[in-house]
């Protein structure tokens, strides 16, 4: 039997003869014995060593799974977690963690309050790491604060201040706990200030009663290690007034602003911003100081701008061109929906009418199918005749001119909707894209959830009201850019596949054929995601193998003379 525990997997890999002397010492030890003995410590990371070598030949795995129950009994199982390092339960505790995002610190906080009381060892590790009580939030008690500040030891926090907002009259109130945390502000490294409007006045019935904010609004609060700041209000209330006075404040460091229905116009950190996330109403009063703020931010590189969609009718505004040409990396995310009361698109066409972004080489498009608006899902009997998501319109209402997106080298759109194809599969999808608006354009990848045509809308600068004769209209140039590749990151999807091979043989018609363009095809499966890539004719005749299939199995007719019509336009 003493042979048989004897093996060598690898050349310097072996299964120790020895194993079952080391788990009869072991066994005679107590808990405490092992912690403060390196012995047991220094074992269980040989054992991982050779485990992992073990695991790497695939030839002499059947061999190594006969072996590794052996390494695996030597382990006395009454000790445990406990014979683990310190730093291997830290790496354990922060895989633990870390999925539980800056927005919810408390319960981040509760959970690591209750690891701490398992046992000894679990407590002085998570006592002995100071990054574990860095995320804190005003709605804990004022003492849990004050404790996790203390174990904070200086470090770099994450603090969320939580702003109750109440009606009749309009007042902003804070927890308790804001005045330990304000005392600590010179330790702020990324804040989040979340409004939450409230329609009971229970201000007097409270178990904790809440701080007024009169005291705190116009108070100096210096944040000298501020680098991320996050403001989220609701929607309705967006052109309410703030909790703060932000023009007393102090953050030399502040670099990344993300902003929901709100803008503090007056932070002095604005002009050293250089990324931007902003959602917006698409009928926010603000919105044309807005842009002329960020007009302004000349440190701005990364913009993303998210305009929401509203169930209502707005007046139509015509705004003067705005000109943001610090911008080079930009993202616009918008929202396609079924309902015929959606007065969006007619706001979106006047708002990108005026937007013009020079200085931009990389372009994400993403554009959401939703089937019905907010308001409107109370009503909603789940019908719509229609059932298509005009992604083509979204494009031209965000396309407007030929000198919007002149050095646009990488475009990215993301087309998703709301429905699989099991869910829906009478649901239609059409896109356009839009190369003729793109000169310099290099790059191009469309990512998808379910197939799409490709099609440019039947009128390409749709209106629905005369009063949007007013707004200025779509300039389209005649630009055929030079591609070096194209990704497709979806299913097989037939349109794309045309749309790829009418392009490759324009630029033949053309003589500007391009030998390299690489054509990548990607996919998630099981075993994660997968690319394949073709070149030159190979890219050519992976299109022509794809239709081909699909044609002869009868999934895709062969309207060849319409796509290249629309690759020509």
């Amino acid at each position: 039997m003493e042979s048989e525990r004897v093996g060598v997997v690898d050349h310097e890999v072996g299964v120790p003869s020895e194993l079952a002397k080391e788990e009869d010492v072991l066994m005679l030890l107590s808990s405490i014995d092992i912690r403060g003995n390196p012995g047991p410590t220094s074992y269980i990371r040989d054992v991982a060593c050779r485990l992992q070598h073990l695991s790497s030949p695939q030839s002499e795995f059947p061999l190594a799974m006969e072996v590794l129950p052996d390494s695996y009994d030597s382990v006395p199982r009454k000790y445990g977690i406990s014979l683990l390092p310190d730093e291997m339960l830290a790496a354990i505790f922060d895989l633990a963690i870390d999925p539980l995002t800056k927005w919810r610190a408390a319960d981040k906080i509760s959970g690591i309050v209750k690891l701490s009381h398992v046992n000894r060892q679990f407590r002085s590790i998570l006592l002995a790491y100071p990054q574990y009580w860095t995320d804190v939030s005003s709605i804990l008690k004022p003492e849990t604060v004050k404790l996790c500040l203390l174990r904070t030891r200086g470090s770099p926090l994450t603090v969320l201040l939580n702003v109750t907002c109440f009606f009749s009259p309009i007042e902003f109130r804070f927890d308790p706990a804001l005045t330990e945390l304000i005392l600590h502000s010179n330790h702020w490294k990324s804040l989040i200030v979340s409004y939450r409007w409230v329609y009971d006045d229970d201000k007097g019935t409270r178990r904790i009663p809440l701080l007024t904010s009169e005291p705190w609004h116009h108070t100096l609060i210096d944040t000298p290690l501020l680098e991320e700041l996050t403001i989220s209000q609701e929607k309705e209330f967006s052109g309410l007034a703030h909790a703060f006075d932000w023009s007393n404040w102090i953050c030399p460091k502040l670099r990344e602003l993300n902003l929901i229905n709100d803008f503090p116009t007056h932070l002095p950190g604005l002009s050293q911003i250089s990324t931007l996330s902003l959602r917006l109403a698409i009928d926010d009063e603000k919105i044309y100081h807005i842009f002329s703020e960020i007009s302004r931010m000349q440190n701005l590189q990364d913009l993303a701008l998210e305009l929401t969609s509203i169930p209502y009718d707005e007046d139509i505004i015509v705004y003067d061109p705005f000109k943001i040409s610090q911008v080079r990396r930009l993202r616009i995310t918008t929202t396609v929906h079924f309902s015929e009361k959606d007065f969006s698109p007619v706001l979106k066409r006047s708002i990108f009418s005026s937007l013009f972004f020079p200085g931009v080489d990389n372009l994400v498009v993403e554009m959401k199918g939703d089937n019905v608006l907010g308001y409107d899902a109370i009503w909603d009997d789940g019908y719509h005749p229609n059932r298509k998501f005009y992604f083509n319109k979204e494009i031209n209402r965000i396309f407007r001119h030929i000198n919007q997106f002149p050095l646009v080298e990488s475009l990215r759109l993301d087309i998703s909707s709301q429905y699989s194809y099991r869910e829906d599969p009478d649901l239609r999808l059409e896109v356009y894209i839009p190369l003729n608006m793109l000169p310099s354009l290099k790059r191009v990848e469309l990512k998808s959830n379910r197939f799409f045509d490709i099609k440019e809308p039947e009128h390409p600068d749709e209106t629905f009201y005369p009063e949007e004769d007013a707004v200025a209209p779509r300039v389209v140039g005649n630009a055929f850019p030079l591609l070096d590749s194209a990704t497709l990151d979806m299913s097989a999807n037939p349109a794309s596949a045309r749309w790829i091979q009418d392009y490759l043989h324009k630029t033949k018609d053309r003589r500007c054929w391009h030998a390299s363009f690489q054509l990548t095809i990607g996919r998630e499966d099981s075993s994660g995601r997968r690319e394949e890539s073709y070149v030159g004719e190979k890219a050519l005749q992976w299109c022509n193998d794809l239709l081909s299939k699909n044609i002869n199995e009868g999934e895709y007719e062969d309207d060849s003379d319409e796509m290249g019509r629309e690759v020509e336009e």
